[in-house]
């Protein structure tokens, strides 16, 4: 007796086949992590806003305590913020003296997530506040060569100005 085997036609993928749906999965996650990497970006911007918003706050806050304390014209001063408070604010001409401690004393941010560092002289300030988890340590955010996300806020003899710089979010 001869058996006789029956062959069915092929199942599987052909390699071509394969070929093709590794390119597309290929591409559809080159679009998807394109799309993450800008929301990432978007999220740090909006961080950065808001905390401009908060130091924006802060400087009218307490510009105006100073001009209810009669401090506004004077070019150094400090008060207490609040009843209560264990350091005085640093004021020149009503505006703070985003320095030392004025980081914590003004802003409610963690330092877990946030740090700061500055360069000082005499009368001017530039102080930067970034996002932790971008750099380091804080001598990082000071460097040269240091990543363009933080916020940079400049007190000078008469004023406090914010700028974000964002070119490296």
């Amino acid at each position: 007796m001869r058996v006789t085997m029956r062959h069915k036609g092929a199942s599987g993928f052909t390699l071509i086949e394969m070929v093709v749906v590794i390119i597309i999965l290929a591409i559809l996650s080159v679009a998807a992590a394109s799309r993450w990497i800008s929301l990432t970006r978007e999220a740090r911007i909006a961080q950065l806003k808001q905390l401009e918003a908060s130091v924006q706050a802060a400087n009218q806050l307490v510009y105006a305590r100073s001009a209810i304390l009669g401090l506004e014209k004077q070019p150094k001063a400090s008060f207490f913020l609040n009843p209560g408070d264990s350091q005085k604010i640093q004021v020149r001409y009503g505006n703070p003296v985003w320095g030392g401690d004025a980081v914590t004393q003004l802003l409610t941010v963690t330092m877990s997530e946030w740090f700061y560092g500055g360069r000082w002289t005499v009368e001017d300030i530039e102080l930067r506040i970034g996002d932790r988890s971008l750099y380091k340590t804080p001598g990082d955010l000071m460097a040269d060569g240091a990543l363009a996300c933080y916020l940079r806020v400049d007190t000078t003899a008469d004023s406090v100005t914010t700028k974000i710089m964002d070119n490296d979010c």
